[in-house]
């Protein structure tokens, strides 16, 4: 509700060492000061929480390179294809670096490592799949297994960067993998591609 005239007029008379209008001052600075600190206010998460959703960010980037590492390897070793073979090999020894890097900045933060779990789990082992394929001994259905596990990895990480307060650090190395399998999902469409034009 507006100032009423009258009311103006009372703070107008009011002299500087009046008790009513020190009060009065006293009152609006320190509203003015609630807002203020009000405004600059950012909504933060307890250093607990923000511990343990970061543990979950990092363990779930872990177990998806993991997961990666046997699932190339497993495919590896059933292609009778040399080429192919290397290629497996190798995406499973990258893999395995991806792995190091992660639990060199789980230890860094002091948080336990959860490698594995998501073998033991249906919900996390698109690799997995892979299994399926072998009875088939077919490269095709090798390739169209990796290129599953890479996508579901991509939206790991692209998860991953939207982890609250990521150190920088952190969110480097998220990007810098991601770009890796981004790079080999490429490569596995046009194997892909290639190998299609020679079976038919």
């Amino acid at each position: 509700m507006p100032p009423t005239r009258n009311t103006l007029q009372h703070h107008a008379r009011l002299t500087p060492g009046d008790p009513a209008r020190v009060s009065t001052g006293k009152r609006f600075f320190a509203i003015r000061s609630h807002w203020n600190t009000f405004c600059k206010r950012e909504p933060v998460m307890s250093n607990s929480t923000l511990t343990k959703t970061l543990a979950g960010t990092l363990n779930q980037l872990l177990t998806r390179a993991h997961d990666a590492e046997h699932g190339y390897l497993v495919a590896a070793e059933a292609t009778l294809n040399p080429a192919l073979r290397d290629f497996f090999e190798e995406n499973s020894h990258q893999r395995w670096r991806f792995r190091q890097v992660w639990r060199q900045h789980l230890d860094e933060l002091s948080i336990k490592p959860e490698p594995g779990r998501s073998l033991a789990s249906k919900a996390h082992k698109p690799f997995m799949k892979i299994k399926t394929a072998l009875s088939n001994e077919n490269d095709i259905a090798l390739i169209e297994e990796c290129r599953r596990g890479e996508r579901t990895a991509i939206l790991d990480y692209k998860t991953a960067l939207e982890t609250p307060d990521l150190p920088e650090s952190i969110a480097a190395t998220i990007r810098r993998q991601g770009k890796h399998i981004m790079n080999q999902l490429d490569a596995l469409n046009s194997i892909e591609q290639a190998l299609r034009k020679t079976v038919r």
